[in-house]
């Protein structure tokens, strides 16, 4: 059987990515320069193609594995391959590839190089095998219990 999770997005990090997308738009139709309008057109398509990858992650588990849908395509977690799976906060991170905030490849501290998945700072969930993933699903305790099915 498949579930689908779409996690919650948080308010903060939606409203931060509009903010800046309203105020790139604000400089874009202000600016006479033409290089400066080519590089703040790309900075806005590529903030729009974020706030779009927002609003649609996604978590997909099957009988097998987890597929986590987020803006960097799709990682695979087999489910008989997860040696943890725990309820936990959102540290203080570093970031270590990637430019979105909210996904890709972060250095965290005690934990050491973990994919991010997250839309909120509240529903976290860690999920341990030769690898690390930090997803916030909706119902984090629902879906830590399908995980460990």
């Amino acid at each position: 059987m498949i579930h689908e999770n779409k996690p919650k997005i948080s308010a903060y990090i939606a409203s931060f990515y509009f903010f800046i997308a309203i105020v790139l738009f604000l400089l874009w139709i202000q600016t006479t320069l033409v290089l400066v309008k080519i590089l703040l057109f790309i900075l806005l398509v590529t903030l729009i193609y974020h706030i779009i990858w927002i609003f649609n992650t996604k978590y997909i588990v099957d009988n097998y594995v987890l597929e986590i849908h987020s803006l960097y395509g799709i990682k695979r977690v087999r489910l008989s391959k997860i040696k943890k799976v725990e309820k936990t906060e959102i540290p203080i991170i570093l970031r270590f590839i990637g430019s979105s905030f909210f996904t890709g490849y972060y250095n965290v501290k005690n934990l050491g190089k973990c994919f991010l998945a997250i839309t909120n700072f509240y529903d976290s969930i860690l999920i341990s095998n030769d690898k690390k993933f930090l997803i916030t699903p909706r119902n984090p305790d629902s879906f830590i219990k399908l995980l460990k099915k």
